[in-house]
């Protein structure tokens, strides 16, 4: 599984690949060799244009993160990948995959559980959710809703469901013609 926000938390870590553009870009939000993501978040957030800025340093090394991972996976000859994308629908990335599950709970319960994030409060999660794409857009589009409000058993028979139905799904996308090694005659 390829997970987005692990690869933005090491792209801006410690020596991290977006760390000498964001110093670069915004200077002061990089301390020793990564990046003070709670100084970048006060210096973005609210701030349309440094966002935009922001987004156009990452989001371009966290794709390439994810098509090194997709070439990996095609070599070794998986017959399935998962990509754990927040932003699946804002980037655009929903056209390029084969099943699209997606896990939403009651509204009440997602910004309980964003809220308890460190760093989080109300203002900085309401800018967040202003620029996402709605639960409904993104339940639309889905060909799979996992609830994660339920109890865990629930949902991990779920999960086991959606894999099932992913597995059986005609592939359109993967793998991809582009990484799929030639066979030897």
């Amino acid at each position: 599984m390829h997970d987005s926000d692990a690869s933005v938390h090491r792209l801006l870590g410690p020596n991290g690949r977006a760390v000498p553009a964001i110093d670069k870009e915004f200077p002061g939000v990089v301390t020793g060799n990564e990046v003070d993501r709670a100084a970048l978040g006060a210096r973005v957030f609210g701030d349309r244009d440094a966002l935009v800025r922001l987004e156009a340093i990452v989001h371009p090394l966290v794709r390439q993160d994810t098509k090194r991972f997709l070439l990996q996976a095609a070599r070794r000859g998986a017959k399935l990948v998962a990509l754990d994308v927040p932003l699946l629908f804002e980037g655009g990335l929903w056209r390029e995959v084969d099943f699209i599950l997606v896990t939403s709970a009651p509204r009440f319960l997602q910004l309980q559980r964003a809220l308890r994030r460190p760093g989080m409060n109300a203002d900085k999660l309401h800018g967040i959710v202003a620029r996402q794409t709605s639960d409904t857009v993104r339940r639309r589009h889905a060909d799979l809703v996992l609830s994660t409000g339920q109890p865990r058993g629930v949902t991990l028979r779920l999960l086991r469901r959606a894999l099932g139905e992913a597995k059986n799904r005609p592939a359109r996308c993967w793998p991809p013609r582009a990484y799929v090694p030639k066979r030897k005659l």
